[in-house]
């Protein structure tokens, strides 16, 4: 799928806008659902008669903000500014700021600081709805659901394009829109303690066949850099919660995993696992391919860095610094041979400075992942809050060696670890309020069953 019918965003905000005027709370809901559910890159490319400017991602971006400020004016609450995203603000008005003061106010600079902007206002949105303890509840379920729904649409798409093939090219077939799901958070969360490892309330089989649709889906997409972190992410955790020998529910989980895979792969013949991970191997060693990969990024290392050097050491060039082609004259490089922007702390560096690096790559990431081990760690702390903790720390810990090798949080599909990383930062913010409300509820469960009960006798 290329791109959504252009009537998603329609009716996407017809649906999102009318929720946040009766319930704030569930038009909330239903964004996080969108945006985890979603093909991210058929998503930008779903565009109304604005053209670039407004796209299927923007609608749920929108349907977030009306939300949030339809609960502030309902509950007469004051908005919640979190640290963090004070920090994020501010780097990125810098970084504004000197992009058009060097460029001017042209496109490449609007849309570079836009896309920026996906990350802090995802991460606002969230730290607010998350105080609220219904939305808390219920915030994991919601991305899980949203994680199944990705993972169908990737597996039925793929079944769709390659009809009853039993050998293609994998590559020629690549798509990454589904990486922006939290479906490698939930894989990693697996790994984790037999209590903590399913998050939702689902049947164990079922549980295991969602898990086994993940690693298909992640598989599929086909980008080694996800895979690595994906893999490397349990070792993190389990040193993070000193709990080295619950590594070992991997090997219990790997069995029937493979089961569920396997049956896929005989649902769909073209479906082969192993010629995957194969293929993009055999081409990791090919030297045209190696240009494009690993020789990309060493000149991105190398053009980013020289970029930062000959500019503001504290400050950066601003967003959109390398449209601005004068001073990467000397090297002789062309456009499509540098991988801009794909190791991440360097695309800090550059665009950003100091400043940015220490914001966007240890002081918010690190900073999150702190609060996110206190909250799973904390004496008296109820599952509900534990969940929330281990999904965030997943994304989070995950895209730590990720960002070595592709991505940053300044690119626009950092939606899903921005509400993550808001929802850490809401939960801590009334993490008290919530287990009294959690343990309420539960009290009233058990005085509901033992009175229905005591009628039955």
């Amino acid at each position: 799928m290329d791109t959504y019918p252009q009537s998603f965003i329609f009716l996407t905000l017809l649906i999102g806008i009318g929720l946040a005027i009766f319930n704030a709370n569930n038009s909330f809901l239903f964004a996080v659902f969108g945006i985890s559910a979603m093909n991210m890159t058929a998503a930008f490319k779903t565009r109304t008669v604005l053209g670039v400017y407004f796209n299927l991602v923007d609608a749920f971006i929108v349907i977030m903000l009306v939300a949030l400020a339809f609960y502030l004016w309902r509950n007469r609450v004051s908005i919640y500014f979190p640290p963090f995203f004070v920090f994020l603000l501010i780097t990125w008005f810098i970084g504004s700021l000197i992009g058009i003061w060097v460029l001017g106010f042209n496109y490449e600079v609007i849309r570079s600081a836009r896309w920026a902007l996906n990350f802090p206002l995802a991460l606002l949105v969230a730290a607010n709805f998350v105080k609220e303890e219904k939305v808390s509840l219920n915030l994991v379920n919601v991305l899980f659901a949203g994680a199944v729904a990705a993972s169908l649409q990737h597996l039925i798409g793929f079944w769709f394009l390659v009809g009853n093939r039993d050998q293609i090219v994998f590559e020629t077939i690549r798509n990454v829109g589904f990486l922006t799901s939290p479906i490698s958070c939930f894989l990693v969360a697996a790994t984790q303690g037999a209590k903590f490892s399913k998050p939702t309330n689902l049947p164990s089989f079922i549980w295991i066949f969602c898990i086994g649709l993940f690693v298909s889906s992640l598989l599929l997409n086909q980008t080694r850099s996800a895979w690595i972190a994906t893999v490397i992410a349990p070792f993190i955790l389990a040193l993070l919660f000193k709990q080295i020998k619950g590594l070992s529910r991997i090997f219990m989980l790997l069995l029937p995993i493979l089961l569920v895979i396997y049956m896929f792969s005989r649902l769909i013949p073209a479906f082969d696992p192993v010629a995957i991970i194969s293929q993009r191997y055999q081409s990791s060693l090919d030297p045209v391919h190696q240009k494009l990969t690993i020789e990309s990024r060493e000149l991105a290392i190398q053009v980013e860095t020289e970029a930062w050097l000959e500019g503001n050491l504290l400050f950066g060039r601003g967003f959109a610094y390398n449209s601005d082609r004068r001073w990467r004259l000397p090297f002789g490089i062309t456009e499509t041979e540098v991988a801009w922007s794909h190791v991440g702390y360097i695309s800090y560096l550059a665009q950003l400075g100091l400043i940015g690096l220490l914001v966007y790559g240890i002081v918010v990431p690190f900073g999150s992942i702190k609060i996110g081990n206190q909250l799973f760690q904390l004496d008296g702390s109820e599952y509900e809050i534990k969940k929330i903790a281990l999904i965030g720390l997943s994304c989070l810990v995950i895209n730590v060696p990720l960002f070595a090798m592709s991505g940053s949080y300044l690119q626009p599909d950092m939606l899903v670890p921005g509400l993550l990383c808001g929802a850490l930062l809401g939960v801590r913010s009334s993490s008290q309020k919530i287990i009294r409300f959690i343990r309420k509820r539960k009290r009233n469960e058990r005085y509901a069953s033992n009175h229905n009960r005591n009628a039955f006798i």
